[in-house]
């Protein structure tokens, strides 16, 4: 994998945008570390107009979504907002390249910067005068324009809580601004604040706000579930707002520019990111891709429109080498890999190689590592597979076929020859972070892989294994998420709304009526997010998450009675504000997990006997860790250990690009 994002295998809802949105900044020790592990730039598209910014400091980690970076009017600065430990700061830097200076300090969340058009201010969006809520409010900080230093410190805009971007207005003297509930008010205040006024209400969409060149209208992006974007424009003395332009299909609009009359629209075809620049009628002018933006890393990669009518956009490259650490707690062992981004998958069966989806000269490839600081094995992957998961034997991939159907293979790691487990793969049901399918938290069934798919409106749960028929689990309901559903010899779990609430469902054997094991939550608590569920290898325990705010670090331990409602089960508190991915002992003593605080997550060992404490076994490094596998004896667990090595910046002038009039790319 070339992106830090794992896909289908990440955590759902509310955690994955907080986590995507936070990282880290590297040590300069891991720095180091990774320079002598890659030390070639992926390539890059060479575009007309494509003007690469150095950052001198290679270890730094900026966020790159739409809003935040900001090219000063005259060209000559930008500002990025920076994750660090204690919050989120504002830095900026020569646009020719340079060491980044602090402006703010890393005590708040100071996000979204935009620039006064006199050059000679800078509007933020801050958490400073929050008083301890999660609000955020609209700032401004007086700079030098020809040092790019801060005179002064920064002060209050808006009197009402904002919801991220903010606009200036061309003649300087208001802001556009969101606020609501939701971001779903666009209202306008005097730049040097005091009272706003409410301009529309909108419903939800992209944060961004960019007024007409002569000020006489704001325009706004709006999302509608299962379609594109659609561009309005909302008149700035009051009214209601008209229609520009509605993209047809699922695209979505990160960046525009009134000035320009230019729309950025983002696609995905079979897993590719394609950006159309389009004018405001609608037609397409140019297609194609940009610099650093995968399906993974959503659309990081532009972040918006400057003064001058360029683009500023921005690739984060993130590296995670595989650790392994004793299940009981000891010193990690970095394993000899020399892929980006190193993903679990699988151990082989003597629990001293692990199986990882990795890559090879900018490929998909699967990369086995040995414990004993051998050479990694290296097997290719088509370029367009998408690795599984892994048995000690095989590694299941996908290829996209037409729309979102796939040809699913399994690759023999002894002899390198594929199978093909099923021509035509239907769209995965639920996301796979939540899964515990198998025994122990597994998502292979031995000698095979477990599947699952939506068949005439039921979800199908199949074990596929090469050169042998699929064996058909379960056929669930649709309302049923598959997402819940774990499975050990002849019993299933899942989880279903009872009444007002959220219960875990025991079938023995399976696909016979089931019954209330117990009952785990409220439908209120349970919200988007899903609930991590696995059987231990013997079928006598299941874990299981509590949903709730108050409690969702906290896991069940459930013993699994021959008839009726669970009677013995553990409360086991984690020390954490989330976990997901339990993967069993084979001993049944337990099971490790990857649980997490905000950016930060790391490999915890949950006991399943009562009396024994969490063992946190990763949380000391300080490297986020989103996915763990444990070996077949139980002694080791496998896990990637990211780091941000380098941020890259690009400004592209969209002239240039265009020039030679409409293109399809």
């Amino acid at each position: 994998m070339s992106t830090p994002l794992p896909n289908l295998r990440w955590i759902a809802g509310v955690a994955l945008a907080t986590i995507v949105a936070a990282g880290c900044t590297a040590s300069a020790q891991d720095s180091r570390g990774f320079a002598e592990i890659a030390t070639a730039e992926p390539e890059q598209q060479s575009l007309p107009g494509l003007t690469p910014i150095e950052i001198a400091d290679s270890s730094a980690y900026f966020q790159g979504g739409p809003g935040q970076g900001a090219l000063s009017p005259d060209g000559r600065w930008v500002v990025l907002a920076r994750d660090e430990a204690s919050g989120t700061s504002l830095w900026m830097l020569p646009s020719a390249g340079g060491d980044p200076v602090r402006l703010t300090d890393g005590e708040y969340e100071d996000m979204y910067p935009a620039w006064a058009p006199s050059g000679d201010r800078l509007y933020f969006t801050s958490s400073r005068p929050s008083r301890g809520t999660p609000a955020t409010y609209v700032m401004s900080l007086s700079l030098d324009p020809s040092s790019g230093t801060p005179r002064g410190v920064p002060m209050q805009v808006t009197l009402e809580p904002n919801s991220s971007y903010s606009a200036p207005s061309p003649d300087g003297r208001f802001l556009a601004y969101r606020a609501g509930e939701g971001g779903n008010e666009i209202r306008v205040v005097p730049a040097t604040g005091g009272n706003s006024r409410r301009l529309t209400v909108t419903g939800g969409g992209q944060r961004r706000l960019e007024w007409e060149p002569d000020g006489s209208a704001v325009y706004f992006v709006q999302a509608v579930p299962g379609r594109g974007g659609s561009l309005y424009r909302a008149p700035s003395a009051g009214g209601e707002p008209s229609l520009v332009l509605q993209l047809e299909g699922a695209r979505s609009i990160p960046a525009f520019d009134p000035r320009t009359r230019l729309i950025v629209a983002r696609r995905e075809v079979l897993g590719k990111v394609t950006f159309d620049l389009i004018d405001f009628s609608g037609r397409v002018l140019w297609s194609g891709e940009f610099p650093g933006a995968t399906v993974d890393s959503g659309i990081r990669g532009v972040m918006g429109f400057s003064a001058d009518g360029s683009l500023l956009g921005m690739n984060t490259r993130t590296l995670a080498p595989m650790r392994v650490r004793p299940t009981r707690g000891g010193e990690a062992i970095e394993l000899n890999g020399a892929g980006e981004y190193d993903w679990p998958l699988s151990w082989t069966a003597d629990s001293r190689r692990v199986i990882v989806e990795s890559t090879e000269g900018g490929r998909p490839a699967v990369r086995v590592l040995s414990l004993d600081g051998q050479p990694p094995r290296i097997v290719p992957l088509p370029a367009n597979a998408d690795a599984d998961w892994a048995t000690p034997t095989h590694v299941s991939y996908s290829v996209p076929t037409v729309g979102d159907r796939r040809r699913f293979l399994a690759l023999d790691l002894a002899s390198g020859e594929t199978t093909v487990l099923n021509e035509d793969l239907g769209p995965r049901r639920g996301s796979w972070s939540w899964n515990g399918f198998g025994p122990g938290g597994l998502y292979r069934d031995i000698d095979g892989f477990l599947v699952s798919e939506l068949v005439d409106g039921r979800t199908e749960i199949r074990s596929v294994r090469p050169g042998a028929p699929a064996s058909v689990l379960a056929r669930l309901p649709a309302d049923a998420p598959v997402r819940t559903y774990a499975v050990q010899g002849e019993r299933e779990a899942f989880t279903q709304v009872v009444g007002d609430s959220v219960a875990v469902m025991l079938a023995q054997p399976r696909g016979s009526a089931p019954r209330i094991l117990t009952t785990i939550g409220l439908v209120s608590d349970v919200g988007g997010g899903g609930v991590a569920m696995a059987f231990s290898f013997d079928g006598s325990l299941l874990a299981t998450t509590l949903p709730g705010d108050a409690s969702a670090a906290e896991a069940l331990v459930v013993r699994v009675p021959a008839t009726g409602r669970a009677t013995d089960v553990l409360r086991v508190p984690l020390g954490a504000e989330y976990w997901y991915e339990p993967r069993w002992l084979p001993d049944n003593s337990g099971f490790t997990v990857i649980a997490g605080a905000g950016p930060d997550a790391w490999v915890a060992f949950v006991p399943a006997r009562p009396g024994e404490p969490v063992r946190h076994l990763s949380r000391d490094e300080h490297n986020p860790t989103w996915g763990n596998e444990v070996s077949p004896d139980g002694r080791w667990v496998a896990y990637p250990a990211e780091t941000s090595w380098k941020t890259t910046l690009w400004k592209l002038d969209v002239s240039q690009l265009v020039s030679g009039g409409a293109r399809q790319g």
